[in-house]
């Protein structure tokens, strides 16, 4: 059963007051308030039954939500799982001794071949400590492990020769540390 609006508690006849004595009324409206209590009791029991079962469904609800949340919390474990293989593959995973000064433009390097990369595909060329050059692959030789990236942003300075080349999304061009706020549509 579903939750149900609760009813409204039953209407009662007041009990008389003791200045219904003095008038000669007070038996009259206490015999109608008596003889009204079996159908109030009836009427409370109803409000009572329905404000349990509200809290049976309540709870029933409940149950529900935290077991589809413990499904949704697995699932993100697994899909977190999944995309952690796939950064870390070691197809799409690669590193470099290649000197190479952080800037935009297309430098050529090596890196390890048999990789499955292709031209087209966005890479992100990390140094130690959050150099990053974000390109897109121009040319890959998989015999060899040439590669040319075309370099669109870049974040830091220096020239370096400890790289990681992994694959990922185009560069979103936000600058760290700045708050965006999107209303939505």
């Amino acid at each position: 059963m579903a939750i149900q609006p609760v009813p409204d508690a039953p209407a009662t006849v007041p009990f008389p007051g003791l200045n219904e004595k003095a008038a000669g009324t007070y038996n009259a409206l206490a015999y109608a308030w008596g003889n009204q209590m079996p159908t109030y009791a009836v009427g409370i029991k109803a409000l009572g039954d329905n404000v349990l079962n509200n809290a049976n469904e309540t709870k029933t609800n409940a149950d529900i939500a935290v077991a589809k949340a413990g499904e949704g919390v697995a699932a993100r474990d697994v899909a977190v799982a999944a995309a952690i293989t796939a950064l870390t593959a070691p197809g799409t995973l690669a590193t470099s001794t290649t000197s190479m000064t952080i800037a935009q433009g297309e430098p050529a390097f090596v890196i390890e071949a048999g990789k499955n990369l292709r031209a087209g595909m966005f890479v992100t060329i990390g140094a130690p400590g959050g150099q990053v050059m974000y390109g897109r692959i121009q040319f890959y030789d998989n015999a060899t492990g040439e590669i040319e990236v075309f370099v669109s942003y870049t974040e830091g300075a220096g020239t370096y020769s400890q790289w990681t080349v992994a694959v990922s999304g185009p560069p979103a061009r936000i600058p760290r540390n700045k708050l965006f706020y999107y209303g939505g549509a």
